[in-house]
């Protein structure tokens, strides 16, 4: 993804941060409160959301080590615990990244903290705890108020966790030496430990740690997924919410090669390809140095078979006691314990528009559609040029064609390689093995009054429900505002979090806000998936794009 943006947007992006910087400052009542943790006591501060509703927060709060020095690139570690008062009234720092609007280095390794959310600190009864994992492609994300403020959710009795997780190589560069102690996936190893901490500690923020659901969007989706089916979680949480995302998306995790030694070249190393000297050598290089361009580590052959990163989760390649991936997903999935738990997930209507602002600047893109064999998914073919592969090919082209727009066909494709279709693959997995219920959701409300961070890199008048859609409908960020409680807008916020928080309550996402339908789990028999539709209106309809997941599940047939 190209996060490169025009000057004119830069300058709306700053304007609004300073816009945003002042409603931040104007929210805080200032109000403290101290409560307790097994570490030690924190402070937080009273504030007051977008739509003027008192509540609490707590931020910055350790739940590891700080993953420095020695601890680079390995699984984390819990904290130490603390005698004074730790101030937890400001926001997390960053992970280290490229910064996802002004395109330069952001963030510290010293990111390893999470948020608590909530109206009431000494609730009558203990309530619902939902935890949020971000996406960001596993190279990019934070668990700030910028982009994940909780303000629409605090309408809602529950309490709200967001948590931040080391990403790129720093968060899943794999080695296959087990003396040097770094299989990889230390990224989702933070997530197991974050979930342990909440598990343990919730209780004194008025939570509920036998009723605790995680939720998650695009990689945050696949992570989500992942924390569903690794047995390192399993009592840790008892409901998911999968958003645009799945532990086996071809993103979702990323096959074993020799990138860290191309990494540390990149960086200036010259010696052997010898684990132990690589990473010796990398964890001695300047944190924002890591931070490099998948595309400068691929090889020409890799990027044509659709291969995006470097670093992301991996099969790990030797077990060992917090391997939170010992095999592949597809394999992990079919006996996860999490077959037992009620899990929503959905996708939005036009997906495949996360790729336009890159491939509308490459046309020489579009020649990916003559044959469309560079398209089928590489794990089911070898040779593209085999008969086997170009017959996949022209019925990919059959089912997306679009005569109008072949990049609309092109994003159409790209859309379900991504997003759509694996989420079928895992409803179809759930079909076979779950015990428990499946909710299936299609988000397709389109608005421009509220924005989105990839609003930024999108052209301005691009229309479709796009990647990342609903989240502006969960969470206030650095680029939303006050809707007016009669529109449309405030509407979908009401139903969105109102269907979650239900959800998180009691397992069922039917609420007061979605009472024109009745949202049913999906039936192990269904030949057509039912969904329920999100639009300007409520409705349960088959699910529209049924037709052309048929036509990727015979590529898979064999």
């Amino acid at each position: 993804m190209d996060a490169k943006v025009s000057f004119g947007n830069k300058l709306i992006f700053r304007y609004r941060n300073q816009e945003h910087k002042l409603n931040q400052y104007l929210n805080n009542t200032g109000e403290t409160v101290v409560a307790e943790t097994e570490y030690g006591k924190i402070k937080g501060a009273k504030r007051k959301s977008l739509y003027d509703k008192l509540y609490y927060s707590f931020e910055k709060i350790p739940y590891a080590e700080p993953p420095l020095g020695s601890l680079r690139f390995k699984a984390p570690q819990p904290p130490k615990a603390w005698n004074d008062v730790l101030d937890c009234t400001q926001m997390n720092p960053k992970p280290v990244q490229r910064h996802l609007i002004l395109d330069f280095i952001d963030g510290t390794e010293d990111c390893l903290y999470l948020n608590v959310y909530t109206n009431d600190l000494e609730p009558a009864k203990p309530r619902p705890v939902m935890v949020w994992i971000y996406g960001g492609a596993f190279i990019l994300g934070e668990a700030n108020r910028d982009w994940y403020g909780p303000d629409l959710l605090m309408n809602k009795d529950i309490v709200l966790v967001t948590l931040n997780y080391r990403v790129n190589a720093l968060g899943f560069l794999s080695l296959k030496d087990p003396q040097l102690n770094v299989p990889g996936n230390a990224g989702l190893k933070d997530q197991v430990l974050a979930l342990k901490w909440i598990k343990n500690n919730c209780a004194r923020f008025g939570g509920d740690p036998d009723n605790i659901t995680v939720f998650g969007e695009s990689a945050g989706g696949a992570s989500t997924h992942y924390m569903c089916i690794t047995d390192q979680t399993k009592g840790l949480f008892h409901r998911a919410v999968m958003m645009s995302g799945a532990a086996i998306a071809p993103w979702g995790s990323v096959k074993q090669s020799n990138y860290p030694y191309r990494l540390a070249k990149h960086c200036g190393y010259t010696g052997e390809e010898n684990e132990k000297d690589v990473l010796e050598f990398l964890q001695k290089i300047e944190p924002g140095n890591l931070v490099v361009e998948d595309k400068q580590l691929l090889t020409p052959q890799e990027e044509r078979d659709g291969i995006f990163f470097c670093f992301g989760p991996t099969v790990e390649p030797y077990n060992c006691e917090d391997c939170v991936v010992p095999k592949e997903p597809l394999e992990m999935m079919k006996t996860a314990w999490s077959n037992s738990i009620p899990i929503i997930t959905g996708f939005v209507s036009s997906e495949g528009l996360l790729f336009h602002p890159a491939l509308s600047k490459q046309p020489q893109a579009l020649a990916a559609l003559e044959t469309c064999a560079y398209l089928v998914p590489s794990e089911l073919v070898e040779d593209r040029e085999s008969k086997e592969c170009l017959e996949m090919g022209r019925k990919l082209k059959e089912a997306h064609v679009c005569k109008d727009s072949p990049l609309d066909s092109l994003l159409e494709i790209l859309g379900f390689r991504h997003f759509v279709h694996p989420m079928a693959q895992f409803i179809q997995s759930r079909a076979k093995e779950a015990t428990a219920p499946t909710y299936l959701y299609r988000f397709d409300f389109e608005s421009h009054n509220l924005y989105l961070p990839f609003n930024f890199i999108h052209e301005k008048n691009l229309n479709g429900v796009g990647h990342g859609s609903e989240l502006c409908y969960l969470f206030n960020s650095i680029t939303g505002r006050k809707m007016d409680v009669n529109s449309k807008e405030y509407k979908t916020i009401e139903r969105m979090t109102g269907l979650f928080s239900q959800f998180a309550i009691a397992s069922d996402p039917n609420c007061e806000a979605t009472k024109s339908v009745k949202w049913e789990p999906l039936k192990k028999d269904d030949d057509v998936l039912k969904c329920l539709n999100i639009s300007d209106e409520l409705a349960i309809i088959d699910l529209p794009e049924m037709d052309k997941i048929k036509v990727w599940d015979s590529l898979y047939s064999k």
